[in-house]
Order: structure tokens, then sequence, then C-alpha cells
């Protein structure tokens, strides 16, 4: 099976569109919602998302604290699974001189120990983080990055760490999301090296928007295998960290509002598609997606999208199907928090979660990311077969097509399908498992290394 698809290559491009009916060779997959960059970055700290309680995440904490380091920075816990939340005391009872911070998994929660708010408080010149508590949300832990100032080299070593992970997991194609304009040098200088094997849609968030345009960046330009994206906007937080917006409270914390009103967002839209953008916003909650779907024009320049849309009213599944908007899902978020989901939830709010099937039989444009949480698609595919509701599930051939085919078309990158001049970007599959990926024609991973 893997010479029939070889011999349909061409110079790294697939020569012809074919059809493989065997589910065991496939595209490669695309992560319509990935932070590579980001992650590849943040691997250099130590991971706490094994921990399962809080006693184990502090144990972990005590013993790799070092006191030599100007910082201390752990990454991706998640306390979904705690008893009781981590806060300042906890960090400062290791230690109240030397700055302790851990960033929670979906980077909308920080905790911050005395030491680490007043270093921080010496460069963000206004209230980040209740004092109290030692817990910061959205500002500082999705602002940590380019707190830490990273440098390009840098940034294109964290990006080749993460690439080699990425390609692994069968992932050749990725929406990511710079976070400065160094992001995209770092692809670019990756790129002229030869050294970028995955193919990169970039999006930007809304602080780069003027250096884009004095570059004369927009969207759909394309730089090899780099091509610009769109502007990123946060509608709402997340779920864990208690900030995404529904219409009713949380059953342990009060609702919260859309990050910006209707008007708003809509005077923000046409601001960017007059400059040449798609707009890429982020919302999770019910009230945060329906005041999305309302801002959204009519008749856009682009196809804009809407990432997450974890939890949509039915209003806005008929909006969303009429207005034809592109919509990233990451199912994985339903395989590690469905629980979390309905604890932290109203059941009228909890049903609402991840309507894949429905969205399906409305002909909604959506296709399937990570969030790099975790990054590897079959991971996540397993959320969408197993989904808790019965009726919203997908089989394995439906939830495949939104990890290759279908993400192309959000992506709009030349990966996941066979069709004539798109890379010859695919894998072969064995009882669920990655056993061998190709990049071009080439055999990058093999399971077995050969």
């Amino acid at each position: 099976m893997i010479d029939s698809v070889l011999a349909k290559v061409k110079n790294g491009f697939f020569a012809e569109d074919f059809i493989v009916k065997e589910q065991e060779v496939i595209p490669a997959f695309v992560d319509t919602h990935a932070h590579m960059a980001e992650q590849g970055f943040f691997m250099r700290y130590p991971s706490l998302i094994w921990a399962r309680s809080k006693k184990e995440l502090l144990k972990f904490l005590k013993e790799h604290f070092d006191r030599h380091n100007e910082l201390n920075i752990f990454v991706d816990y998640d306390d979904s699974f705690f008893e009781e939340r981590i806060n300042k005391k906890d960090l400062d009872a290791i230690s109240k001189d030397i700055p302790i911070i851990i960033r929670r998994v979906c980077g909308h929660v920080a905790v911050l120990n005395t030491a680490a708010i007043d270093y921080f408080s010496q460069k963000i010149k206004y209230d980040f983080v209740d004092r109290n508590t030692g817990i910061a949300r959205e500002y500082f832990p999705l602002n940590l990055y380019d707190l830490l100032t990273p440098q390009v080299d840098e940034i294109k070593e964290g990006i080749l760490v993460a690439q080699g992970k990425y390609l692994k997991e069968g992932i050749t194609g990725i929406c990511d999301f710079a976070k400065d304009f160094k992001v995209f040098l770092a692809y670019r200088e990756l790129e002229k090296e030869g050294k970028l094997k995955i193919k990169v849609e970039l999006s930007f968030y809304e602080n780069s928007f003027d250096e884009l345009k004095e570059k004369g960046l927009y969207s759909g330009l394309v730089f090899g295998r780099v091509k610009i994206g769109g502007i990123k906007l946060f509608m709402d937080g997340s779920v864990g960290g208690r900030t995404a917006s529904f219409y009713q409270p949380y059953t342990d914390a009060p609702f919260v509002l859309p990050f910006y009103q209707e008007d708003e967002l809509k005077d923000k839209i046409r601001q960017f598609e007059k400059s040449g953008f798609k707009v890429l916003i982020h919302a999770i909650g019910t009230r945060a997606i329906d005041t999305v779907v309302s801002a959204l024009p009519e008749v856009p320049d682009f196809n804009h999208r809407i990432e997450h849309f974890e939890f949509p009213s039915i209003w806005s599944l008929k909006e969303v199907a009429r207005k034809k908007v592109h919509i990233s899902m990451q199912p994985n978020f339903v395989r590690k928090w469905y629980r979390m989901y309905k604890k932290a939830l109203s059941y009228e709010e909890y049903l609402k979660m991840h309507p894949y099937r429905t969205m399906q039989e409305m002909n909604i444009t959506f296709a399937f990311g990570s969030d790099s949480m975790p990054f590897g698609p079959l991971f996540g595919i397993e959320g969408a077969l197993m989904h808790p509701f019965v009726s919203q599930r997908l089989d394995k051939k439906e939830a495949l097509k939104r990890y290759t085919e279908d993400a192309q078309v959000l992506s709009t990158l030349s990966v996941g399908a066979f069709k004539k001049g798109f890379f010859a970007d695919f894998l072969r599959l064995k009882n669920n498992t990655i056993v061998a990926v190709y990049v071009e024609g080439k055999k990058v991973y093999d399971r077995s290394g050969a």
C-alpha cells in the first residue's frame, strides 16, 4: 500500500488525485489549532501535566525548586482533578524570596508566590494578580511568553524540538499562533535553512497588527511552507479557569461577561478585514459564542473562524450554518475534561457540549485541532468516538476526516488530502498506532526504528 502511494509522488508532491480505501494509510494530520512555537519554548520548563493531586504537585515542586534560578517556572498543571486549588500560600511555603510560577494547562490561569508577584510588579504597572491568593487570570498567563522575552534563536530551538514531537504524532500541517513578530521571523529562518518540515498557517495576536500592516503582510500570503493566517481575538477564557462566558453562573463561581461587546467586536472585525486579515475568535462559553456569531458580518471578506466553540446554542448553530463560518474544535477537551465540565456548569449548559453529530448533519464547516493539550490527534479523536452523549459521537472515518481533509479546508494548507499538487505527506496506522510518517515522500518516522 505504501509503495502504491509513493508511486504517485513527484518531487515531494502528489502528481494526481487518488483515493486509498484502507484506513491504514491516510493523509497526514492537520492540527487546526496548535501552539507549536510557544509550546516548544515552554518545553524547557518542567511539566506538571501528570500530577493528579495537589499533594503530588507540591511534593514535586519542593523536590525540583532551584534556589539558584532567577525564576522557577512550572507549566501545564491541571487542577480539574484536585480536591482543592493551589494558591500563593502553598507556593510561599516552598519559598517566599525566590519567584515561583505555575501555569495552568489551559494557559488562562497561573499561580504566583509572593516573590514572583513582586518580580513582575516591576514589569507590569497595573493589577494583574489577586495578591491574596496569588492567582492570575487571562492577561498574565496568556502573556507570560512575552514577558520572558524569548529571542529568535530560542524560538527556533523550541520550534525544532516541538516539530520532532509533532511529526511522530503524524502532524505535518498546523495552524499556529504567534505571540509576537519574532515567531514569524523564526519560522522564516527555519524555512530558509531547510529545517522546517511542518507546513504552517501562522496567525497573530492583536498586539502584532500594526507591525503586520507596516511589513505589508495579509491573510493568504505564502512564504514557502509558511502561510499568513489572520488575527486572533479572545472573547472569553476557559471553563477550567472559570473565565469562559456563559449566561448562567458556574456551580462554584459567578458568570463572566464576554471580553468585548457586540458593537466593539464588529468594529474590530471591520478594521481587520479592511487591512486584509481574516479573524480567528476564541469563544468557549454559550454567551461568548452567541456574541461572536451575531457580530460576524453577513457577507464577510474572509472565511472567519471561531476557535473552540465548545458550548454553542441552537441559535448559534443555525447562524453559523447560514453564515458559513468556519469552526475549529478540540475533541481532546471532551476526552479529558467532560467530568470537570459536568461539575462546573449548570446541566443546561453542559448538555450543549461539542455537538459534533448535530453540526455534521447541519453541514457546518468544522475541523479538529488540539490547542496542544495534548497535541496527538489519535488521542483527540477518541474524544469524538467516545463523546459522553452517544447522539453526538462520530465514527472513526468521520473523525479522521475532521483531522485531515476538513482540517485542510480550514487551514488552506496543501496537506491533509491525497490531491494533485499537495505535499506528499501521509502516514501508516496499525492497531490505532502510528507506525510510519512520510513528509514530502520521504520517511521521517518509523516506529520500528528502521
